[in-house]
């Protein structure tokens, strides 16, 4: 973390939270890619107040760094490993700026699947994304603003 980084002028806990998923995700990747993929999923994706014009002050565009830079490196071993990214957001709006940012970084070791939905009503679709995946699941839900997040929903499954 850096208290230069402009990108989070007056969004600390985003910064935090990024800081905490990097950490988390870079070794998953590195670790886990060499026997399977990883899926990641991130279910209220925005981008919200992203200041970064790459979209790298985004949860889902750390998802894309980490997971591209981990594909690289595991090829460079003789190691293939998809890494699929399904990224929902429900605001029309924001979604549009999801969508774009996925076509510009889709490639064939990283497909990323972009989706204009309200996750807690489609489950099941995320469950067989993961599935068809067949990699390790990682789910990332973080409401803008904090709600419950309709947990019940979740559960179901």
């Amino acid at each position: 973390m850096s208290n230069a980084d402009s990108n989070y002028d007056e969004r600390e806990q985003s910064e935090i939270k990024h800081y905490a998923l990097r950490l988390y995700l870079e070794p998953a990747a590195r670790i886990l890619g060499t026997t399977r993929s990883v899926t990641y999923v991130d279910c209220c994706a925005g981008p919200w107040k992203s200041c970064a014009p790459n979209c790298s002050d985004t949860s889902f565009g750390i998802a894309a760094d980490v997971f591209r830079r981990a594909a690289a490196e595991l090829a460079g071993r003789g190691i293939i490993r998809k890494f699929p990214l399904l990224l929902i957001e429900k605001d029309t709006t924001a979604f549009e700026k999801l969508e774009a940012f996925a076509k510009q970084h889709n490639s064939q070791l990283l497909p990323i699947t972009a989706q204009n939905w309200d996750f807690t009503e489609n489950v099941g679709e995320i469950v067989r994304f993961c599935s068809a995946a067949g990699g390790f699941p990682f789910i990332f839900i973080d409401p803008t603003g904090w709600k419950l997040a309709e947990i019940a929903n979740i559960e179901r499954c």
